[in-house]
């Protein structure tokens, strides 16, 4: 065959390894259709991309019978069609084969084609070709009818690329500790002849990509470059491609991924009167940080914006607020904060709608700031989409209002109208669902005013209820649920009492007395339940801006914003309930917050009288038409009234607020309730004019467009002012201005008049053991804040005839104005003194209070009773008896059991005497406790502590021998340290003694048993063992040998020891074999050839006391005659390696320092200052200083040169240390080298005509190139130089001696030497 013997003459020349091609047969049919009769071919190296290497077995099909054939592998289907896809050793072979011509089509049946073989040598595709067939199976796949190959190697290849399915996927993970990373795992090819190449996307877009060509399984995207993608849906997208280029394979696509924090819910609604609903976030990366820990968190940035905001009191008012742990972070914005294990479901931010009590319903957009994280630096600036809120309105449409007025009127939320004449405490509004009766978070409004007069006060109560407490209300109230037959809800929640209109309810209703309160849970009694902690925990918090803090935080416990009572509060009104400090819940601590608890209340056991219904014409005169007249007129012609009328209208119904005045004066004959009235109609008025936003003012921004509204405050700027003025002054923008001669907010208060003290809470009683009675709270009227504000203290005697002045000035001390009912005043320290005289009657203190709002008129005073209620027993009268089953002893009252301070072995036992401690009475003896055999170790010393404990729990115990030791050696301290040197073997008994601080005590015997020390190899015992000798473990320190006993040899070759050797165990040791130029017992000293350098390159060898030079001409490799062996004396000494002034001694060759100098601290080597000039460490002559942790020298004297501690002499501009240079400069002649051998050598001198060698260091000045070739001339074998002899040679003074004799003068000296 043509052009084929050339081809297998160069395969066999260059021993090509050649094989037939194995064919794995998955079907042989010899006749019928070649598409169903074909034998399959699984042999994935037939690929294009597979290249045959020397390495490699060549593919050859030169024993291939000829049938139709099917290639089934992985590489691919079809012969390739192109030959510039082909290489000179493709498809595992030498002699690629290709198909010229084209795939034929299903129709055109089987057709013929050519088979061409690429030639290796020149690379032509069609030098030799031969006939094969080809047919089109359906699309599906072609089959082949091929003859074998003409030559070998030669092989038919299959596909330009192998078809791959390395199906790629996705997930996340952290590398290193702190790193977020994704991977995209894959299933590699089988070849290795193949690149995949990653691309990582993200929303489509590449944002890396990476070639992996050595096996991997795994493509990692890093960190940095996946914060490209957050946010994004990430995928990763692979294919193949053959190393050597050519095209790649098709792009297979992961899974995809979104990288960074989902928003689950984007729209949603709140309702005013529902629960909470939730922005709900899911994190699918991980939270990871730099340094893990509680500061290892995320803020996320929230703010609640809407188009129209409205402004109340110069703040904004939200629409909606967030609950959870919002805060201010490190960029001062408001945010959520979510640490590492909320990072692991679903993130809620909690939005509730405010309760703001008016009739709007507005949208609003929840924007999402940048994340502020320091820790992470993946979620660092995250930013997430916006969400959509809409708050919807609940509020009730009209006036409606609870109240309770006058004396005693009510309307219930839906309206009913009536009365109770009965003396109680009732429960006015009480939610069905909720735990407040005082505290309210729901944003109902309570507004309370004191008002009567000072004989009879009464409490005006206005409840304006929020969206929440719709169908939700209880009491007297009503039901608020639009019904207004079912008002009259009893407190079992079932049984319903008509109230008929304008009715007046006796003392014996079912339903008032239903609503009855207990004692237990009055707030007056100050005994309120608390709420749960999961209620007093909820907080709301909007995130406002205002000019004065800028953005921030205001949380509340509360989701209602109510403007009217801002306004309120503004103008120094009432304020709400949850921040009013006139009525708390006792206090246990110890301290002087004092609160009366029974101003308002009533005992449950208070008897319910009857009560006549009231007639007409009132006690005082008036007919029911006169009073009709005056409440009509002083209510529509107040100022309330007029403003009111002229902007409601007939809107606002005055009729119930003008029926509870004329039913007032019926019953009191007083006409002071028409203030009232006139108070209900602000109310009303006020709540209508807030709640209907068509009363706001509003604002367009030209700039945004933005609409600012404004509450109608004109209203409260005109005629809300307390208790009009008292009819004693004018309203101008809702303060009082008085007439002369009154003042106070409400104008009530007569300036020439002292303010009207009534009572000291607790009866004024004050106990000194529960509280400091360093002041007190008095209650009264009238009370100024004024800087003139006083309280006079009068001191007194109480005895059993009663409370006695005593002969003391006044003392007066600055008042404390908490409102103007309420003052404190603060009390000497007490004078209580106690005696037993007169049938153990004791005294207390008294103490008489006024109270002043000028410093000159004073009230009638008060009295206030100090008294130690341990061992006395007092009443407000001041009548004081010691108590029984007390004592009193040295002026002081202590109760029963009581001990004294600093012995606890007395008590106050009444019993037995009141007046002098008693010794205490149950005092248990000590407990040992159990130890079992003590095990003491002939010659080492027991040191044993003997453990007792007190049943009493008292913290010293002494410890005693009862009696004489066994052995007069044997010690016990007061602690119960037993200690003990036995000598022989031996078992005796010990008797011991433990007793407390009262002399109680026990004895305990306890066998010590005198033992072997059973440690081996120089191992040590304990101070004791327990039971046996076996129960230790020995100390084995330094011995080399570890183990319970000391019995295993340590290995101290796993601790390396060995620097630059090897280390050999031995038993109890090691030993070092070092390396070349190293020594020392841990081969870390270098050797003096370690740093030396023979010249002229020689070796260098280590030999006792000296190194070993040997220095060979070049060109003589192989040929030492003409080789120089130089033996240089080594002094390690000499090079001075120690500190200045330090001794160095010399052991085996080796250099050891010494001490440091005086003064200072080191090795020897290197040596710090550690003290002050005491040491006198600075050099003589040269000033010290001390300074904070060591000293400072000077300057160095005239003429010399350091650093002040060492001085050196200065000489011609050149320093010399002589007591340090290595070289010894004299004068004397100069012997010079041959400078042409050797133009580098330096001159030497001839130290007093001796050699020229006295310093190993000084070799380095001498060319021994000169001297090489010298001694090679002149057929020097040895060049021998001794200074340890002292011998003084010159350079023609050396003796010369041949190699043999040499080696025979070695031989008999080392003999002499041995």
């Amino acid at each position: 065959m043509p052009g084929n013997s050339k081809f297998e003459e160069s395969a066999s020349r260059n021993s090509f390894p050649v094989t037939t091609a194995t064919l794995r047969v998955f079907t042989a049919v010899a006749l019928g259709d070649p598409c169903q009769t074909y034998q399959a071919l699984d042999e994935p190296l037939r690929s294009v991309g597979a290249l045959w290497t020397v390495t490699d077995t060549a593919l050859c099909d030169s024993s291939l019978e000829t049938k139709w054939y099917r290639f089934v592998s992985p590489a691919g289907g079809v012969i390739p069609t192109n030959c510039s896809v082909l290489r000179a050793n493709s498809c595992s072979t030498l002699g690629p084969i290709w198909m010229k011509g084209t795939l034929p089509a299903t129709s055109e049946g089987e057709v013929i084609r050519q088979a061409c073989r690429r030639s290796y040598a020149s690379g032509d595709c069609e030098g030799y070709c031969w006939v094969i067939m080809v047919k089109n199976c359906g699309d599906e796949y072609f089959v082949y009818l091929l003859p074998p190959t003409p030559g070998c190697p030669e092989a038919y290849c299959a596909a330009t690329f192998p078809t791959i399915q390395m199906n790629p996927r996705l997930s996340n993970g952290i590398l290193g500790g702190a790193t977020v990373v994704m991977f995209c795992d894959f299933d590699p090819p089988p070849w290795n002849n193949l690149t995949v190449e990653v691309f990582w996307t993200a929303d489509g877009d590449v944002i890396d990509e990476t070639t992996l060509d050595n096996g991997e399984s795994r493509a990692i995207l890093d960190q940095d470059q996946l914060r490209l993608g957050m946010g994004k849906n990430i995928a990763c997208k692979i294919r193949g491609r053959y190393k050597d280029g050519g095209a790649p394979g098709t792009l297979e696509v992961s899974n995809e991924f979104f990288a960074g924090m989902k928003v689950l819910k984007k729209v949603f609604t709140v309702d005013e009167d529902g629960p909470t609903n939730n922005i709900q976030l899911q994190p699918t990366l991980p939270l990871v940080c730099i340094s893990p820990g509680p500061y290892c968190s995320v803020s996320i940035p929230i703010e609640f914006e809407e188009e129209s905001r409205r402004v109340c009191q110069g703040g904004d008012v939200p629409q909606v607020v967030a609950g959870g742990n919002l805060i201010m972070d490190s960029d001062n914005t408001c945010s959520f904060s979510y640490g590492v294990d909320d990072w692991n479901g679903i993130i809620e931010i909690p939005g509730m709608a405010v309760r703001d009590a008016q009739i709007d319903g507005l949208g609003y957009m929840g924007q999402f700031g940048p994340f502020s994280v320091g820790q992470s630096v993946l979620w660092d600036g995250y930013q997430l989409e916006d969400v959509e809120i809409l708050s919807v309105d609940k509020d009730s449409i009209g006036d409606v209002t609870c109240t309770s007025t006058g004396d005693p009127h009510y309307t219930t939320f839906d309206g009913r109208y009536y009365h109770v004449y009965e003396a109680n405490t009732f429960t006015l509004y009480k939610h069905r669902t909720l735990p407040i009766e005082v505290f309210l978070p729901t944003g109902t409004l309570i507004d309370i005013h004191v008002r009567g007069t000072d004989a009879e006060p009464y409490m005006d109560i206005t409840i304006r209820p929020s969206a929440d407490d719709k169908g939700k209300t209880l009491g007297l109230c009503g039901t608020f649920d639009g019904n207004i037959v079912n008002d009259g809800l009893h407190s079992d929640l079932s049984t319903i009492s008509p109230i008929p209109y304008q009715g007046v309810v006796m003392t014996s209703s079912a339903f008032v007395n239903s609503w009855k309160v207990r004692s237990h849970n009055d707030i007056f009694m100050g005994n309120v339940r608390p709420l749960p902690p999961a209620d007093i925990e909820r907080r709301y918090c909007p995130c406002v801006t205002d000019a004065v803090h800028g953005q921030h935080i205001q949380c509340k416990t509360s989701p209602a914003y109510d403007c009217v009572a801002e306004e309120i509060k503004s103008r120094g009104g009432v304020q709400p309930i949850e921040n009013n400090s006139a009525r708390k819940r006792r206090d246990t601590s110890y301290n002087d917050e004092v609160y009366d608890d029974d101003m308002f209340g009533f005992e449950d056991n208070t008897p319910a009288g009857p009560v006549a219904p009231p007639s007409w014409p009132a006690p005082n005169g008036m007919t029911e038409a006169e009073a009709r007249a005056y409440c009509q007129d002083n209510l529509v012609n107040s100022p309330s009234g007029k403003l009111c009328t002229s902007i409601l209208g007939d809107s606002m119904d005055t009729s119930s607020m003008v029926e509870s005045c004329v039913v007032d004066i019926q019953a009191t004959c007083d006409t002071v309730f028409v203030q009232t009235a006139i108070a209900s109609l602000e109310s009303r008025c006020s709540d209508v004019l807030y709640k209907n936003l068509t009363y706001w003012t509003s604002d367009i921004s030209n700039v945004t467009g933005n609409v600012t509204s404004e509450p109608p405050s004109f209203f409260f700027e005109t005629v809300s002012c307390p208790n009009n003025c008292s009819g004693r002054g004018i309203c101008e923008k809702g303060e009082c201005v008085c007439q002369r001669g009154f003042e106070g907010p409400s104008c009530s208060i007569e300036t020439d008049a002292p303010p009207k003290a009534y009572f000291i809470p607790k009866e004024g009683l004050c106990d000194i053991n529960t509280r400091p009675c360093e002041r007190t709270p008095v209650i009264g009227k009238d009370f100024l804040q004024s800087g003139n504000l006083t309280c006079s203290l009068q001191a007194a005697q109480v005895d059993e005839n009663g409370v006695h002045l005593l002969s003391i000035e006044n003392i007066t001390t600055t008042a404390t104005f908490e409102d103007s009912s309420r003052v404190i005043c603060p009390l000497p320290p007490s004078r209580v003194r106690r005696n037993t005289a007169a049938g153990h009657r004791t005294t207390a203190e008294a103490t008489l209070v006024s109270i002043s709002n000028d410093g000159v008129r004073f009230s009638p005073p008060v009295l206030l009773i100090t008294y130690d209620a341990v061992c006395q027993d007092c009443n407000v009268t001041g009548f004081c008896v010691l108590k029984n089953n007390s004592c009193e002893i040295d002026g002081t009252c202590y109760a029963y059991g009581d001990t004294q301070i600093g012995n606890w072995c007395r008590q106050c036992l009444p019993s037995t005497s009141v007046s002098i401690w008693s010794d205490r009475r149950n005092n248990a003896p000590p407990v040992f406790q159990p130890t079992g055999n003590i095990i003491a170790f002939i010659n080492h010393q027991l040191d044993f502590i003997v453990k007792a404990e007190d049943p009493e729990n008292r913290p010293h115990l002494s410890y005693s021998f009862p009696g004489t030791p066994p052995d007069p050696n044997m010690s016990l301290s007061s602690d119960g340290r037993l200690k003990w040197t036995p000598r022989r073997h031996s078992d005796i008994i010990i008797n011991v003694a433990a007793a407390d601080e009262c002399g109680a005590s026990s004895t305990e015997s306890l066998t010590v048993m005198a033992r072997d020390c059973p440690c081996q190899n120089g191992g040590s015992c304990p101070p004791f063992a327990l039971d046996s000798p076996d129960n230790i473990t020995c100390t084995c320190n330094g011995t080399g040998f570890t183990g319970q006993m000391c019995d295993v040899d340590v290995d101290e070759c796993l601790n390396s020891p060995c620097d630059h050797g090897v280390c050999s165990n031995n038993i109890g040791s090691f030993q070092c074999d070092c390396e070349q130029y190293y020594t020392g017992p841990l081969c870390d000293q270098e050797t003096p050839c370690f740093s030396y350098r023979c010249p002229d390159n020689g070796t260098c060898a280590d030999i006792p006391g000296a190194v070993q030079c040997t220095i060979c001409p070049e060109g003589s490799s192989g040929d030492s005659s003409p080789c120089v062996v130089i033996e240089i004396p080594f002094e390690p000494c000499s090079s001075n390696p120690c500190y200045p002034d330090v001794s160095c001694d010399v052991v085996d060759d080796v250099y050891t320092c010494g001490p440091c100098p005086v003064g200072m601290t080191g090795d020897g080597v290197n040596c710090v200052d550690i003290g002050d000039c005491s040491s006198q460490p600075c050099y003589p002559e040269v000033t010290c200083t001390d300074v904070p942790g060591g000293h400072e020298c000077g300057d160095c004297p005239h003429g010399m040169t350091g650093d002040g501690k060492i001085c050196t002499q200065q000489t011609g501009g050149i320093i010399a240390d002589i007591s340090q240079s290595p070289c010894r400069y004299t004068s004397g002649k100069t012997v010079s080298i041959d400078q042409k051998s050797n133009p580098l050598a330096p001159e030497v001198t001839d130290q007093q005509g001796s050699s020229w060698y006295e310093q190993p260091v000084n070799i380095a000045l001498l060319s021994v190139g000169a001297v090489t070739i010298a001694a090679a001339l002149i057929g020097v074998a040895v060049w021998r130089a001794k200074v340890g002899s002292r011998g003084k040679y010159k350079m023609g003074d050396l003796p010369l001696m041949p190699m043999g004799e040499r080696k025979k003068r070695d031989a008999l000296e080392d003999h002499k030497a041995y």
